[in-house]
């Protein structure tokens, strides 16, 4: 008798019915909110409908772009079938040369480069023992970030990175925007590498705060002999290193920027280097252009007189 009725009930209770499955999954799409976007649309505005189009992928690759996670012998995801035809028609626009999007390319390197070598003297100053520093330098203010400024001391060079670092740290809106812009630039260098657009060399600002801190450094060390000596060369070699190092921890962002972007931007690695093949091949060509103009120099004959 008992089972009778419960075979009744079972049949007069109405099943589950599509309506009632999607109002489900709406409601619980509703109670996880999607993580923060990764890349900033509004700071490269002609490549936005790639980038809007790419969040999930940058969420999953941690803000990388591979060429070989979209062909279809590979099984991609559905974030790379969702954005496919957007990263196709991009990938043909660059290779046209499109001029608008080509202009924003090489935007985005000059972001990269700028980082780039702000971190590989940050890596050397961190090195030499330098960062932070041990005390404040009276004379120099706090609000004093210029560190381009390499006819100052390598101490001053130093304690005006630390600033800037400071600032960056103090403006709780600024530092993840700052990641985010450098993040998306590194995405966009390296689409624009797998798409086999030309990209352009060192920029020759970037190229002589190098030379310029490498001769400070050189300088810091002649002045110190007790002090394990660096030379020119191992500056470029430490920000070589610090590639590897990126290299080998870029797959962890995807755990730690899809927690929150703010969390993401102040506890990732801060002088890691960013897009490194690009800025890898840029620093290999200024280094062999560079060397070459020592050697010229060095095979001068010099003047008796």
């Amino acid at each position: 008798m008992e089972e009778t009725t419960a075979i009744q009930d079972s049949k007069q209770r109405p099943g589950p019915t599509l309506l009632t499955s999607v109002a489900q999954h709406k409601e619980k799409a509703v109670a996880e909110p999607r993580p923060s976007p990764l890349l900033d649309v509004d700071a490269f505005r002609h490549f936005a409908p790639l980038l809007e189009a790419c969040q999930a992928y940058a969420h999953r690759s941690g803000c990388r772009f591979r060429r070989s996670d979209f062909k279809n012998d590979r099984s991609p995801r559905q974030d790379c079938l969702k954005s496919l035809p957007v990263v196709l028609e991009f990938s043909d626009r660059l290779r046209d040369g499109n001029e608008a999007l080509m202009a924003e390319i090489e935007c985005a390197f000059r972001v990269v480069m700028v980082e780039s070598v702000r971190n590989a003297m940050v890596g050397t100053c961190q090195r030499l023992e330098m960062w932070p520093p041990r005390a404040p330098l009276v004379e120099i203010d706090s609000s004093d970030c210029s560190y381009e400024d390499l006819s100052a001391p390598l101490p001053v060079v130093a304690q005006r990175l630390h600033n800037d670092e400071q600032r960056r740290q103090a403006v709780d809106a600024e530092l993840p925007r700052i990641k985010q812009r450098v993040m998306t630039a590194a995405f966009l260098v390296d689409f624009a590498q797998e798409a086999g657009a030309v990209l352009p060399d060192m920029p020759e600002t970037q190229l002589s705060m190098l030379k310029e801190f490498g001769k400070q450094v050189d300088l810091w060390e002649e002045a110190k002999p007790r002090r394990k000596h660096i030379t020119v060369l191992s500056v470029w070699r430490a920000a070589e290193k610090q590639i590897v190092a990126f290299e080998n921890a870029h797959t962890n962002w995807q755990t730690t920027f899809t927690k929150d972007l703010h969390l993401a931007a102040t506890s990732i690695a801060s002088h890691k280097l960013l897009a490194g093949m690009a800025f890898q091949k840029a620093l290999q060509a200024a280094a062999a252009k560079w060397m070459e103009e020592e050697t010229m120099a060095a095979a001068k004959p010099t003047s008796k007189y």
